[in-house]
């Protein structure tokens, strides 16, 4: 954890740091639900430690596991469109359908801008 919070400063770098950790985690377990239990007590201690807002984490750690998990050519979702295809009569492999995952990118743009974009402050 020390190592963690190391490579950490402030509550950007905690909801960047989240990020990668939740698509670490999902690379190697391939659920998104068993990512975020594995991955949230200790996205919660580096909210706790660096200050940023519990919802925004949470917020990055969940929409971080499902764009990899959409990513991954093992995941259930690549593995049911390949399957759907096949039915279909269509022969396509999990590899080229990587290349036209336009919302897991589109999803990735969007979480990043949000984590860099300014907050406002409460009042």
């Amino acid at each position: 954890m020390e190592k963690i919070g190391a490579m950490v400063s402030g509550a950007r770098g905690c909801e960047l740091g989240v990020l990668v950790l939740v698509f670490a985690v999902n690379l190697f377990t391939a659920n998104n639900t068993v990512a975020i239990i594995v991955a949230g007590p200790v996205a919660k201690s580096l909210a706790d430690r660096f200050g940023a807002k519990p919802e925004r984490v949470a917020s990055v750690l969940d929409t971080g596991s499902c764009i990899l998990q959409g990513v991954i050519p093992y995941g259930a979702q690549l593995l049911m469109a390949v399957s759907l295809a096949a039915g279909a009569g269509v022969k396509v492999g999990a590899f080229p359908l990587i290349g036209r995952l336009y919302y897991q990118a589109l999803l990735l743009v969007v979480v990043l801008v949000a984590i860099a974009l300014p907050r406002r402050r409460a009042r």
